[in-house]
Protein backbone atom coordinates (compact mmCIF):
# COMPACT_ATOMS: atom_id res chain seq x y z
CA UNK A 1 0.00 0.00 0.00
CA UNK A 2 1.73 3.15 -1.11
CA UNK A 3 -0.83 5.90 0.67
CA UNK A 4 0.87 8.28 3.30
CA UNK A 5 3.80 8.42 0.99
CA UNK A 6 5.36 11.36 0.19
CA UNK A 7 8.89 12.88 -1.00
CA UNK A 8 10.15 15.57 1.21
CA UNK A 9 13.10 16.10 -1.11
CA UNK A 10 14.61 15.15 -4.76
CA UNK A 11 18.17 16.76 -6.14
CA UNK A 12 17.43 18.16 -9.22
CA UNK A 13 18.84 15.16 -10.89
CA UNK A 14 15.88 13.61 -10.31
CA UNK A 15 14.01 15.61 -12.83
CA UNK A 16 16.50 14.29 -15.60
CA UNK A 17 15.41 10.80 -14.57
CA UNK A 18 11.92 10.55 -14.22
CA UNK A 19 10.95 13.39 -16.95
CA UNK A 20 9.09 15.41 -13.59
CA UNK A 21 9.97 18.27 -11.91
CA UNK A 22 10.40 17.47 -7.82
CA UNK A 23 7.60 19.83 -7.69
CA UNK A 24 5.02 17.51 -9.78
CA UNK A 25 6.63 14.52 -8.04
CA UNK A 26 5.43 16.19 -4.14
CA UNK A 27 2.25 17.38 -4.91
CA UNK A 28 1.35 13.77 -6.49
CA UNK A 29 3.88 10.67 -5.06
CA UNK A 30 2.02 8.12 -7.26
CA UNK A 31 3.23 9.47 -10.08
CA UNK A 32 6.42 8.75 -9.17
CA UNK A 33 5.39 5.25 -8.49
CA UNK A 34 3.43 4.70 -11.59
CA UNK A 35 6.32 4.99 -13.25
CA UNK A 36 7.82 1.66 -11.83
CA UNK A 37 7.26 -1.25 -14.47
CA UNK A 38 4.24 -3.26 -13.32
CA UNK A 39 6.54 -6.64 -13.72
CA UNK A 40 9.01 -4.82 -10.64
CA UNK A 41 6.24 -2.80 -8.54
CA UNK A 42 5.29 -5.93 -6.60
CA UNK A 43 9.16 -6.35 -5.78
CA UNK A 44 9.92 -3.18 -4.87
CA UNK A 45 6.71 -2.89 -2.37
CA UNK A 46 7.98 -5.71 -0.48
CA UNK A 47 11.20 -4.96 -0.51
CA UNK A 48 10.17 -1.58 0.86
CA UNK A 49 8.03 -3.15 3.63
CA UNK A 50 10.93 -6.08 4.50
CA UNK A 51 13.16 -2.87 4.77
CA UNK A 52 10.93 -0.56 7.13
CA UNK A 53 9.75 -3.41 9.59
CA UNK A 54 13.42 -5.10 9.96
CA UNK A 55 15.00 -1.32 9.99
CA UNK A 56 17.29 -2.18 7.52
CA UNK A 57 18.70 -1.13 4.48
CA UNK A 58 16.23 -0.80 1.18
CA UNK A 59 18.31 -2.17 -2.28
CA UNK A 60 16.17 -2.88 -5.09
CA UNK A 61 16.94 -2.79 -8.64
CA UNK A 62 13.69 -2.67 -11.37
CA UNK A 63 12.78 -0.55 -14.03
CA UNK A 64 10.92 2.84 -14.83
CA UNK A 65 9.09 3.39 -18.20
CA UNK A 66 10.05 7.36 -18.76
CA UNK A 67 8.31 8.43 -21.38
CA UNK A 68 9.53 6.73 -24.79
CA UNK A 69 12.00 4.50 -23.13
CA UNK A 70 12.39 2.16 -20.15
CA UNK A 71 15.39 2.51 -17.75
CA UNK A 72 17.11 0.55 -14.89
CA UNK A 73 17.32 2.00 -11.45
CA UNK A 74 19.47 0.81 -8.53
CA UNK A 75 17.61 2.40 -5.06
CA UNK A 76 19.62 2.27 -1.61
CA UNK A 77 18.36 3.26 0.79
CA UNK A 78 17.87 3.98 4.70
CA UNK A 79 14.60 3.68 6.82
CA UNK A 80 14.65 6.22 9.87
CA UNK A 81 11.15 5.22 12.01
CA UNK A 82 10.24 9.19 13.24
CA UNK A 83 8.50 9.78 16.56
CA UNK A 84 5.13 9.62 14.83
CA UNK A 85 5.71 6.31 13.75
CA UNK A 86 6.33 7.12 9.96
CA UNK A 87 9.38 6.18 7.70
CA UNK A 88 12.03 8.27 6.29
CA UNK A 89 14.01 6.81 3.64
CA UNK A 90 17.23 8.80 2.53
CA UNK A 91 18.43 7.09 -0.12
CA UNK A 92 20.43 7.63 -3.61
CA UNK A 93 18.87 6.45 -6.95
CA UNK A 94 21.55 5.61 -9.73
CA UNK A 95 21.03 4.36 -12.98
CA UNK A 96 22.35 0.95 -14.31
CA UNK A 97 20.93 0.87 -17.89
CA UNK A 98 24.21 0.66 -19.14
CA UNK A 99 25.18 -1.91 -17.37
CA UNK A 100 22.02 -3.76 -17.43
CA UNK A 101 22.75 -3.92 -21.06
CA UNK A 102 26.20 -4.50 -20.80
CA UNK A 103 25.04 -7.74 -18.81
CA UNK A 104 22.47 -9.02 -21.38
CA UNK A 105 24.84 -8.23 -24.42
CA UNK A 106 27.20 -10.78 -22.47
CA UNK A 107 24.70 -13.45 -21.77
CA UNK A 108 23.75 -13.01 -25.56
CA UNK A 109 27.32 -13.74 -26.71
CA UNK A 110 27.82 -16.52 -23.96
CA UNK A 111 24.80 -18.23 -25.40
CA UNK A 112 26.45 -17.98 -29.14
CA UNK A 113 29.78 -19.13 -27.70
CA UNK A 114 28.01 -22.08 -26.06
CA UNK A 115 26.05 -22.62 -29.42
CA UNK A 116 29.67 -22.59 -31.65
CA UNK A 117 31.44 -24.65 -29.18
CA UNK A 118 28.19 -27.16 -29.60
CA UNK A 119 28.52 -26.60 -33.63
CA UNK A 120 32.33 -27.64 -33.41
CA UNK A 121 32.11 -30.44 -31.17
CA UNK A 122 29.69 -31.91 -33.89
CA UNK A 123 32.22 -31.20 -36.46
CA UNK A 124 34.65 -33.18 -34.92
CA UNK A 125 32.26 -35.55 -34.42
CA UNK A 126 31.14 -36.11 -38.14
CA UNK A 127 35.16 -35.71 -39.12
CA UNK A 128 35.77 -38.79 -36.93
CA UNK A 129 32.61 -41.09 -38.21
CA UNK A 130 34.21 -40.07 -41.71
CA UNK A 131 37.21 -41.20 -40.93
CA UNK A 132 36.11 -44.08 -39.09
CA UNK A 133 33.92 -44.90 -42.56
CA UNK A 134 36.44 -43.73 -44.70
CA UNK A 135 39.05 -45.96 -43.75
CA UNK A 136 37.10 -48.96 -44.51
CA UNK A 137 35.94 -47.69 -47.64
CA UNK A 138 39.39 -46.66 -48.79
CA UNK A 139 40.61 -50.58 -47.97
CA UNK A 140 38.04 -51.97 -50.12
CA UNK A 141 38.66 -49.60 -52.91
CA UNK A 142 42.50 -49.97 -53.49
CA UNK A 143 42.03 -53.30 -53.16
CA UNK A 144 39.33 -53.52 -55.70
CA UNK A 145 41.67 -54.05 -58.78
CA UNK A 146 44.22 -57.18 -56.91
CA UNK A 147 40.56 -58.57 -56.09
CA UNK A 148 39.60 -58.28 -59.36
CA UNK A 149 42.38 -60.15 -60.79
CA UNK A 150 42.36 -62.91 -58.47
CA UNK A 151 39.12 -63.36 -59.34
CA UNK A 152 39.81 -62.95 -62.62
CA UNK A 153 41.80 -65.42 -62.48
CA UNK A 154 40.21 -67.18 -60.22
CA UNK A 155 37.53 -67.29 -62.70
CA UNK A 156 39.44 -68.37 -65.35
CA UNK A 157 41.29 -71.16 -63.77
CA UNK A 158 37.62 -72.58 -62.95
CA UNK A 159 36.88 -71.94 -66.25
CA UNK A 160 39.31 -73.59 -67.30
CA UNK A 161 38.87 -76.23 -64.64
CA UNK A 162 35.54 -76.05 -65.97
CA UNK A 163 36.73 -76.74 -69.52
CA UNK A 164 38.80 -79.77 -68.41
CA UNK A 165 36.03 -81.41 -66.58
CA UNK A 166 33.48 -81.31 -69.58
CA UNK A 167 36.35 -82.92 -71.56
Amino acid sequence: NNSGIFFGYMSPACEGFFGHSFEEIEENPNLFLSLIQPEDAENFYKSMEVSSKQKRPLFWEGRMQIKDRTIWLNCLARPEELGDGSILWDGILTDSTARKTAEKERDFMEIQLRHGQKLESIGQLAAGVAHEINTPVQYVGDNIPSGRQRMHSAHTAQWTVRIYIDD
